[in-house]
C-alpha cells in the first residue's frame, strides 16, 4: 500500500480523534470512548491554561464539565498507572499492565524511592489503609521539619508511590487533582493468575499503537507504550505474519511504515 504525505497525516489525525465534528449532545460516554480511541491520556500536573488530561480531551470533544473525567475513575471505567508516562488508561486493559506491576515486586527500588524508604513506613502506610480505608497523601503529617517540594516527598508519600507502583495499591479516584489511593482489591478485584505474559502483551499495545496512530514508524511502535525496540519489532513481526498489520510507503519517506 502506498500513501501520500497527505494521506498519512489525515489518516493521523484521524485516529487520534482531531478530525471528527464536536458531539452535539455531550456524555461522559463520548469522554471515556475518546480516552478508549487513545488507549492512553497522559497526566501531568503542571497547569497554565489547564492541566495537559483536559487540554488533549478539549481538542477531541470541546468543552466537558472537568469533573467527568475523575467522576468515570470513579466509576471503575479507568485506572491509572505508568505507561507512556503517567497515564489514564480504559479498565479493560488493566490485565496488560498488572505484569509490570507483579515485575516490580522482585526489583530493586528506584533511585528515587530510596531517599526516604524504609520497610517499616511501608508495611505502616499499607496496613493504615487496609484498616482504615482510602487516604491521600495529606493525610498523614510530615515530621521530619523539612519543606515539601517537586520531588522532596515526605515518607508515607514516597510508600504511597512504591505500593502504587508494586500494584498493592492503586488510585480509587482523585480530588482536587489529588490521589486517593486504597487496596488493588477494593478498586479493580483481579486474579493474578489470569495475568498474560509479555509476548501477549507487546502485541496487543503494538496494535494499539497502530490504531492510535493510523499510521506509524517502528520508532514511534515502541515509545507509545515506551516498551524496548526490540520487543516492539518482536510483536510487529508477529503482527505481520498473522495479518493484523500491513507494511505501507510515505511519500517522500525512506523507512518503512505500518498500519493496522
Amino acid at each position: 500500500m502506498h500513501l501520500t504525505f497527505d494521506h498519512a497525516r489525515t489518516a493521523l489525525l484521524y485516529a487520534q480523534g482531531l478530525t471528527d465534528p464536536l458531539p452535539a449532545a455531550l456524555t461522559h460516554a463520548d469522554l471515556l470512548d475518546t480516552i478508549r480511541r487513545m488507549h492512553v491520556l497522559q497526566i501531568d500536573t503542571i497547569s497554565v491554561v489547564n492541566r495537559s488530561p483536559y487540554l488533549v480531551l478539549h481538542s477531541r470533544i470541546g468543552d466537558f464539565p472537568l469533573n467527568w473525567l475523575t467522576d468515570v475513575q470513579a466509576g471503575g471505567q479507568l485506572f491509572e498507572y505508568w505507561s507512556h508516562a503517567a497515564c489514564f488508561l480504559p479498565i479493560e486493559d488493566f490485565a496488560y499492565h498488572r505484569r509490570f506491576m507483579l515485575q516490580r515486586r522482585s526489583q530493586p527500588h528506584p533511585s528515587w524511592f530510596d531517599r526516604n524508604l524504609t520497610q517499616e513506613t511501608v508495611d505502616h502506610v499499607l496496613n493504615r489503609v487496609r484498616a482504615n480505608g482510602p487516604v491521600r497523601s495529606a493525610d498523614f503529617e510530615r515530621k521530619d521539619g523539612e519543606a515539601g517540594g517537586w520531588w522532596n516527598w515526605k515518607a508515607e508519600k514516597v510508600a504511597l508511590e512504591y505500593l502504587f507502583a508494586n500494584g498493592d495499591l492503586m488510585v480509587a479516584w482523585r480530588e482536587g487533582f489529588q490521589r486517593i489511593y486504597d487496596l488493588q482489591e477494593r478498586v479493580y478485584p483481579w486474579d493474578d493468575a489470569n495475568t498474560p505474559n509479555k509476548p501477549i502483551i507487546y502485541e496487543r499495545w503494538v496494535a494499539q499503537t497502530l490504531k492510535a496512530l493510523g499510521v506509524a514508524k517502528m520508532g514511534w511502535l515502541a515509545d507509545y507504550f515506551r516498551i524496548s525496540q526490540a520487543d516492539a519489532r518482536a510483536a510487529l513481526k508477529a503482527l505481520l505474519k498473522t495479518g493484523e498489520a500491513v507494511t505501507v510507503t510515505v511519500e517522500g519517506q525512506l523507512e518503512p511504515w505500518y498500519a493496522h
